[in-house]
């Protein structure tokens, strides 16, 4: 151990230039705090002014571990940097990498859909709407599932997520601690309801405490104390053993680099939970509470210790800094950092979001932090935001019976607002592209989603209910997702209200700039027997409809969950085969795998329903097939437990063929009309065609 400890000391003597001293004096953020007798009925009182600075220098101190980090991510493991510095990288602007992606996406999630009203179901729909790549370990098996239609939490159930403790919730809590300043407990359990979309365990636990973390940093002058403060909420003996095993080692050495030594040989070699994994919760935990307590309230040594003690570091830098710049604010971090930073955010694998000023999106956090803290007893008045701590309860409703309308179902005012048809959709859309153009309507119920189209010439949107105001956006930055650029989203909600009193209410959409504003429709939600009796409603959308096949485990290109059949969204074209299922068994060696029986795609419902149309979208074809061959496709009718054969008409003609040249190139639409008939299921079924033998289906709809 004297060996290693005479190394590392002639090792620090190598010096990565950064440049600029830190600050480690935390009297600046004495004005946060309040006199008791401002307080009556209130935890803590800060101006919006100084809750803002926190906010905006904690995210771009997140931005400069990450990028800092991003270089020599797991570059140590077996030991930590040798050198005493790593050069800070700042830049003019700074694009999206997982580390503050995934946040970037949840403020839109609770923009669109209320900061403590949004649900499980509803992080879902938006995962599956923004977050399809440059996501690892627990993000990925998690956004796996939801194409398979898992909602959380079983995304991130130790049961189905086998990454369930990684690193990934951790990384990406932070926002929920920014969003909650001094309410430690509500933190504390909002950071595991959000974890549990990608988390389990240990890994629940550990970001709970980041969370709470990043609350109590806001209002603290140590962060040792702070961390103490934290591990009172905290009964997990995990939890408690590691923060205590950072404070012991604090106390028995001066050194870092020995402290790092001991956390290694124990939660990275010896870890029983998960040894030698890199990315594992508890690693990375320990990295980030080792970096904080050994820094000593120094931003500059913070980050540093970060940085240089590796392991996922690019992410471990990124909450350290975070953290210590929500202590301290912005003016308290280094100058030249200061001096060279840039305030864009630039979204280039997030679709359906635009990119963003780095002060606007700490005033967005800032006006999402105000709806939790008013939703605990809080108040917020010109100047100052009074803080009340309290329970969090995360929603976990399901809108089980949801019926989507375009605008025409609807007695519209328009004002400037224009009617178009559009292929895409196959019904009216409405668009303007003037400031001041309105449009407004009436619907009924206790909530609804507005529906949409984001692209990059879309402009800014106030939406006007019963006179309250929500400003939303249809623009986005074009983005390299599964290897396309995307630079359009059809079907975008833009905003999702719940818990209205059940009435009719008064809807009025203005524009705000002379950008595009296109409005697709409207989702309503109904009672069950209101859904199966209503014309117009899409009965396989149910989310108790059961979509099935003829073949379970396809080895083709296509999404390998059936459920994509019945997730509202249509395929494209053979660029999107995430969107299409198909029935491809593959080879055995060098043999095609035989498929002598017909394949089918359907639909199976909960009770006995009315239909008179089914609409089957082709998925992709492709050289080996793709359709049903010869004539024999054919609708069939579960009566009584028993598949029927329904005679239909057809709107287009399907070719009577079998080679490709006779079929469109896929994703086209075929509708079924039929005398209205009681079933509780439906299925499209034929013969596979080609000389490979497959069918597929992009998407499947029924409706009364």
């Amino acid at each position: 151990m004297k060996k290693n400890k005479l190394l590392l000391i002639a090792l620090s003597m190598i010096l990565i230039s950064c440049g600029g001293a830190s600050s480690n004096d935390t009297s600046q953020n004495s004005s946060s705090f309040s006199t008791s007798e401002d307080l009556t009925g209130y935890d803590y009182k800060i101006s919006k002014k100084d809750y803002y600075d926190k906010v905006y220098a904690g995210i771009q101190a997140e931005l400069w571990g990450n990028f800092t980090g991003l270089p020599v991510e797991f570059h140590f493991i077996d030991a930590p940097c040798q050198n005493d510095r790593i050069e800070w990288v700042v830049s003019n602007s700074y694009v999206t990498d997982d580390d503050t992606s995934i946040e970037y996406v949840m403020s839109h999630m609770m923009e669109v859909n209320g900061v403590d009203s949004i649900t499980y179901q509803d992080i879902a729909e938006e995962w599956v709407n923004h977050i399809n790549d440059y996501i690892w370990e627990g993000n990925l098996a998690s956004r796996n599932l939801m194409s398979q239609g898992y909602i959380p939490p079983l995304t991130g159930s130790k049961k189905y997520n086998s990454a369930y403790r990684a690193i990934d919730a951790q990384i990406e809590c932070e926002i929920l601690g920014q969003l909650t300043p001094g309410m430690k407990l509500n933190a504390k359990e909002r950071g595991a309801w959000w974890a549990k979309v990608v988390a389990d365990d240990i890994a629940v636990e550990c970001t709970a405490f980041f969370t709470s973390l990043v609350s109590e940093l806001f209002f603290a002058k140590d962060t040792v104390e702070a961390i103490k403060n934290v591990l009172a909420l905290f009964d997990n003996q995990r939890i408690n053993e590691m923060v205590n095993d950072v404070l012991n080692l604090k106390q028995q050495t001066s050194s870092w680099r020995e402290a790092r030594y001991a956390l290694y040989q124990k939660y990275y070699l010896n870890n029983p939970g998960r040894p030698r994994n890199y990315l594992d919760s508890e690693i990375n935990f320990v990295m980030v509470i080792l970096a904080l307590v050994y820094g000593e309230n120094d931003f500059d040594k913070t980050g540093q210790i970060a940085l240089l003690a590796g392991f996922d570091n690019d992410c471990t830098a990124a909450t350290s800094c975070l953290m210590l710049a929500t202590m301290l604010g912005y003016d308290a971090l280094p100058e030249n950092l200061r001096k060279q930073t840039g305030d864009m955010y630039i979204n280039t694998n997030r679709p359906g979001l635009p990119s963003i000023k780095i002060s606007d999106y700490a005033n967005k956090i800032c006006s999402l932090g105000y709806q939790a803290i008013i939703n605990k007893g809080g108040k917020v008045d010109d100047e100052y935001v009074y803080i009340k701590d309290g329970s969090h309860q995360g929603n976990e409703n399901i809108n089980e019976y949801v019926k989507f309308s375009s605008l025409d179902d609807y007695s519209l005012s328009l004002d400037g607002y224009q009617k178009i048809y559009d292929n895409s959709y196959d019904y009216n859309i409405y668009s303007s592209s003037k400031v001041n153009d309105k449009l407004s309507f009436k619907v009924n119920g206790t909530g609804f989603a507005l529906i949409g189209q984001a692209n990059l010439s879309g402009g800014d949107v106030e939406v006007d209910v019963d006179g309250k105001k929500y400003i939303t956006t249809l623009n986005l930055n074009p983005t390299m997702t599964l290897g396309e650029y995307v630079n359009d989203i059809n079907k975008h909600t833009i905003l999702r209200l719940s818990n209205l009193e059940n009435k009719e209410h008064t809807v009025t959409i203005t524009s705000l700039d002379n950008e595009i504003h296109t409005i697709v429709g409207i989702e309503t939600y109904l009672e069950k027997d209101e859904f199966y009796t209503s014309e117009g409603v899409n009965f396989s959308l149910a989310s108790k409809s059961k979509a099935i096949t003829s073949v379970n485990n396809p080895r083709g290109g296509g999404n390998k969950s059936i459920n994509v059949i019945k997730d509202g969204k249509y395929f494209k074209d053979e660029n999107d085969l995430a969107n299409q299922y198909d029935t491809f068994l593959g080879y055995s060696g060098t043999t095609l795998v035989s498929h002598d029986f017909e394949d089918y795609f359907g639909i199976e419902f909960e009770q006995d329903v009315e239909i008179s149309k089914v609409v089957f979208q082709e998925g992709g074809h492709f050289n080996g097939g793709g359709w049903f061959s010869n004539g024999s496709l054919r609708l069939e009718l579960k009566i009584n437990g028993s598949w029927v054969k329904k005679d239909f008409q057809l709107s287009p003609e399907y070719p009577n063929s079998n080679n490709m040249q006779d079929f469109s190139k896929g994703g086209e639409l075929f509708t079924f009309t039929f005398d209205r008939t009681s079933c509780d299921g439906f299925r499209v079924i034929g013969n596979p065609g080609g000389y490979q033998r497959l069918t597929s289906c992009g998407e499947l709809e029924c409706y009364r």
